[in-house]
C-alpha cells in the first residue's frame, strides 16, 4: 500500500525532490512490472544456485517462476523485450530460443516411474488420515489423478493383469477391490443386525464403525441423488431408516409401548434409571408437534399409546400462550374483555364455545380453558318437576 501511495504521488508530481532521491538511491521499483521483474529475478538467481543448469521446471513451487520465464520469452521473440533485461536472463542460463510446448510438456515417465509415483501419492493420501472407499471423485495428490489410477487398477485386477506384488502394495493401503461385494457385505450385516434388534440405532451393538460409516455414505448419496435406483430400492424393502430421526423412532417406539403395557396409559415417564432417556426423547416429540413438524403417522400412533400432549393441536397451544400472556398483563378478571378486542382470540374462543356446547372439546383443553375463565359458563338447565300421577284405591 505504501509502495502504490509512492508511485502516486511521483506521477502526480507531488512527491518531494528529497523523498524521490532516496527512492531513486534504493533502486525503487516504480512500476508494478519492475517490482514483479525484480522478484522473480531474485528467485531465478537463488535457484540457478542450487541447480547451475537444466529448465525450470513448470511445475511444484517453481510453477509461477516458470510463468515468468516464459512470458518474457515470448516478449523477447516479438522484439519488445528491453536488451538490458533480455542480457540479464541469459546471463542466469535461460535459452530465450525455447517454444512454448517445450515448457508446457510433462516428461512422460517409464511405466514403472509412473506406476510407483501414482502409488506414492495414494499412500501421501491415506497418511493424511483418508480412507481410499471415501475418496471423492476426480481426487488428485502431488498433480496426480489418483481416484481415476485406483480405479484403472481395479480394472486391471479383473481382468487379471494386475501384477501379485502391486496387488499386494496396494491392499495393505486397504485398496477395496470389488466395491460390489463391499456393499453386499454391509448390506448383510445391517440384515442381521435388524433381524435381532428390530431397529437401526447402531451403537454399542457393532464391533466396528464399518458399519455405521456405511449407513451413513447411503444416506449422503440418497440426499445427493447418487445412489443406485436398485440399491435404494433394496434398502427401502429392508426398512432402512434414511434419517436420524427415524431411526430414533424406530429405536423407542417399542420402548414406549411396552412402558404403557406395564404402567399405564396415565403413568408418568421414568426421569430417572435406565428409561430417562425415554422421557427426554417424549419431550422432544412433544416440541416437534408443537412446531408442526411431527408426521401424521407418528401422531396417530401416539394418540394410540394414549399420550396426552398428542390430542393437543398446535394452533391450540399458541392461542392458549398468548391467553397466558394476556392473563399475567391484564389479570383474569379483564381477560374476556381483552379477547373480544383481538379479532383472532375471539373468533377462536367462538369456535371453543361451540365445541364445548356440543361436548366436542377436548376435555385436556377444557380444562385448561376453565383455569383461565374466559369460556362463559354453561347455563344450567333447570327442568320442571314432573307432577305424579295421582292413583285411586282400586287402581292397584
Amino acid at each position: 500500500m505504501w509502495m502504490g501511495k509512492q508511485r502516486a504521488l511521483r506521477r502526480s508530481g507531488k512527491l518531494a525532490p528529497d523523498r524521490l532521491a532516496v527512492l531513486e538511491g534504493i533502486e525503487f521499483p516504480w512500476t508494478q512490472a519492475e517490482e514483479t521483474w525484480k522478484f522473480y529475478i531474485t528467485q531465478l538467481r537463488a535457484f540457478r544456485r542450487q541447480s547451475p543448469e537444466g529448465p525450470v521446471p513448470f511445475k511444484g513451487t517453481q510453477r509461477l517462476l516458470a510463468e515468468f520465464i516464459h512470458r518474457y520469452r515470448r516478449e523477447y521473440r516479438a522484439g519488445v523485450l528491453p536488451e538490458a533485461k533480455a542480457q540479464v536472463l541469459q546471463g542466469l542460463g535461460i535459452d530465450m530460443h525455447v517454444r512454448v510446448h517445450k515448457i508446457y510438456t510433462r516428461p512422460r515417465l517409464h511405466a514403472e516411474e509412473s506406476w510407483t509415483a501414482h502409488y506414492e501419492a495414494v499412500r501421501a493420501y491415506v497418511g493424511r488420515g483418508k480412507r481410499l472407499e471415501r475418496m471423492p471423485k476426480g481426487q488428485a495428490e502431488h498433480g496426480l489423478p489418483i481416484h481415476s489410477w485406483l480405479q484403472r487398477q481395479r480394472h486391471l485386477n479383473r481382468i487379471g493383469k494386475l501384477p501379485e506384488v502391486r496387488f499386494k502394495k496396494l491392499e495393505d493401503l486397504g485398496m477395496r477391490w470389488n466395491q460390489s461385494e463391499e456393499w453386499e457385505r454391509r448390506f448383510a450385516e445391517l440384515l442381521h443386525f435388524r433381524a435381532q434388534h428390530q431397529h437401526q440405532r447402531l451403537g454399542a451393538g457393532v464391533e466396528s464403525q464399518a458399519l455405521p460409516r456405511w449407513v451413513s455414505t447411503q444416506r449422503i448419496r440418497k440426499r445427493s441423488g447418487a445412489l443406485d435406483l436398485v440399491r435404494e430400492r433394496r434398502l427401502a424393502d429392508a426398512g432402512f431408516a434414511w434419517t436420524e430421526a427415524d431411526e430414533c423412532w424406530e429405536f423407542y417406539l417399542p420402548q414406549l409401548r411396552d412402558f404403557r403395557a406395564v404402567n399405564g396409559p396415565t403413568a408418568a415417564w421414568p426421569s430417572q434409571g435406565p428409561k430417562a432417556k425415554l422421557r427426554a426423547y417424549v419431550r422432544q416429540l412433544r416440541r416437534e408437534h408443537l412446531a408442526g413438524l411431527l408426521q401424521s403417522d407418528k401422531l396417530r400412533k401416539l394418540q394410540a399409546l394414549g399420550v396426552e400432549w398428542a390430542f393437543e393441536s398446535p394452533a391450540d397451544e399458541g392461542m392458549l400462550a398468548r391467553l397466558r400472556v394476556l392473563t399475567k398483563r391484564y389479570g383474569k378478571e379483564n381477560l374476556r374483555q381483552v379477547v373480544l378486542d383481538d379479532a383472532v382470540l375471539a373468533r377462536w374462543l367462538k369456535e371453543k364455545e361451540v365445541l364445548r356446547r356440543r361436548n366436542a372439546l377436548p376435555e385436556a383443553l377444557d380444562v385448561k380453558l376453565r383455569k383461565l375463565q374466559v369460556l362463559k359458563e354453561r347455563e344450567a338447565v333447570v327442568q320442571a318437576p314432573v307432577p305424579r300421577r295421582r292413583t285411586t284405591q282400586g287402581s292397584l
